[in-house]
């Protein structure tokens, strides 16, 4: 049973867009573009998330997943998601 990922709800989609790093998001796309011949070439940023389940659609507005924060964040909010480092050390 796959387990329902939550949304954020602090940020709507026009808090997110103020929280993404968009230099990451464009990468991110463009090898995906690259590599799916330009399926999803013809979205905007939002229809893209909503499409690849980063965004979701709760009351009217798009939420972005703690996923979608945690991969095309800026450093302070992928913080708030992650307060700490958490460092595995072997001996």
């Amino acid at each position: 049973m796959k387990k329902k990922v939550e949304p954020d709800p602090t940020l709507g989609f026009d808090g997110f867009t103020k929280s993404i790093n968009p230099f990451t998001l464009k990468l991110y796309r463009t090898l995906l573009d690259n590599r799916l011949a330009g399926k999803y070439a013809h979205l905007s940023d939002q229809a893209f998330l909503l499409e690849m389940g980063l965004l979701i659609e709760e009351e009217g507005k798009a939420i972005p997943t703690k996923v979608a924060v945690l991969l095309f964040g800026q450093d302070r909010f992928v913080r708030q998601i992650l307060p700490r480092p958490v460092w595995i050390i072997r001996e």
